[in-house]
């Protein structure tokens, strides 16, 4: 067992060390396991051998907030050898992880033989408790933000409306005057952008509600695919940008059209605005038919995604070098593709640009 990574054991004497270790269990986790619940009795300190361990806190709404993580030689769990009190977190894997659990009687046996390394006991805890700090404060940041977009957005579509209706009734009479092809053509590209910026307006405040009910259809992967053309003409008749459609395989899915395709036009929005200093942008679009899903890629040529913002890119106010926008366009198309218990990752090279990938069930729950 390695144990070189662990600042507690090391702390100790060689002989404190061999009498924990020999007294001490390993526990072996699955991927997404608890370890203890808050509110459960205080029985011991444990040592991540192998993997990652995430800590939550149920909030009086019944949400569970994360509040900090831990890694490989990190240790958990001392605050009840202080308090005395039950568990104030719950602690659970994000991966396979092997623990080192020294029991609650051998860490009272140490204390009273004045063994425990108390210093690297306090300097973990204090640790935690930093990082807990920053993550509330980091987390309260955003719930304002969210509230102040949440407000404007509201503010905004109230004062959209009736200039949107006036725009919408002049197109209903242009159309009803016009009766060749291409006018009826504008008109109905008219209508339907119109109804887009509503769409997209309502989108967020849906994210900030953290509402993403869906209306799903039966869709066909050609058909749905060839409708981004006419709802994104900006995209697909760009000069400067080529949009190429690749291999689309035949396969049908369910899905709520008008969400996923918000998720396609974030995606495009954001690979637009890296490739724009680029001389020659590209952007290929797939669809595969796998046995269960639907794996859509939306692949560019630019020059990666920054390595300071790779872990984070997903998560809302994320953004880096970009002249406009909220950082809430990625976060948005992730959250509406977990909505169809779907999945949203991406590959990201200086050398090759970035792959997003987009999987999508082929059959919702029920």
């Amino acid at each position: 067992m390695n144990t070189e990574s662990s600042s507690f054991l090391q702390s100790c004497s060689k002989e404190t060390r061999t009498h924990i270790i020999g007294s001490a269990d390993v526990r072996t986790f699955r991927s997404n396991e608890a370890i203890f619940s808050e509110n459960t009795p205080f029985d011991g300190i444990y040592i991540i051998i192998e993997g990652a361990v995430v800590f939550t806190k149920q909030l009086a709404d019944k949400k569970i907030e994360e509040v900090g993580r831990a890694s490989i030689g990190e240790h958990f769990g001392e605050l009840g050898i202080f308090s005395g009190e039950p568990r104030s977190l719950s602690a659970s894997t994000t991966e396979k992880t092997v623990l080192l659990h020294i029991p609650k009687d051998i860490i009272e046996e140490l204390i009273d033989q004045n063994e425990l390394p108390l210093r690297c006991v306090l300097d973990g805890l204090v640790g935690h408790l930093h990082e807990t700090t920053d993550h509330y404060v980091t987390e309260l940041l955003k719930k304002q933000k969210m509230t102040l977009i949440g407000q404007t957005m509201r503010s905004l579509i109230s004062d959209f409306r009736n200039p949107l209706s006036s725009i919408s009734l002049g197109v209903d009479l242009l159309s009803c005057k016009s009766t060749d092809t291409k006018s009826q053509e504008v008109c109905s590209t008219m209508r339907s952008q119109i109804d887009r910026i509503v769409d997209m307006a309502e989108d967020i405040l849906a994210y900030i509600r953290g509402d993403t009910q869906l209306n799903t259809q039966l869709l066909h992967t050609a058909e749905f695919i060839d409708s981004l053309p006419e709802n994104f003409p900006n995209f697909f008749e760009s000069s400067q940008i080529e949009v190429v459609v690749g291999q689309v395989d035949d396969a049908h899915f369910q899905a709520d059209p008008i969400r996923l395709r918000r998720v396609f036009q974030n995606l495009l929005s954001n690979a637009f605005d890296v490739l724009e200093q680029e001389k020659y942008g590209r952007i290929d679009i797939s669809a595969t038919k796998l046995d269960l899903e639907v794996l859509f890629k939306i692949v560019d040529n630019g020059p990666g995604i920054p390595t300071e913002i790779r872990d984070t890119l997903l998560e809302p106010f994320v953004t880096c070098g970009k002249r406009q926008g909220t950082g809430l366009g990625l976060a948005v198309a992730k959250a509406f593709v977990e909505a169809h218990h779907g999945s949203l990752e991406f590959k990201t090279s200086t050398l090759r640009g970035t792959e997003f990938l987009i999987r999508i069930p082929k059959k919702q729950p029920a």
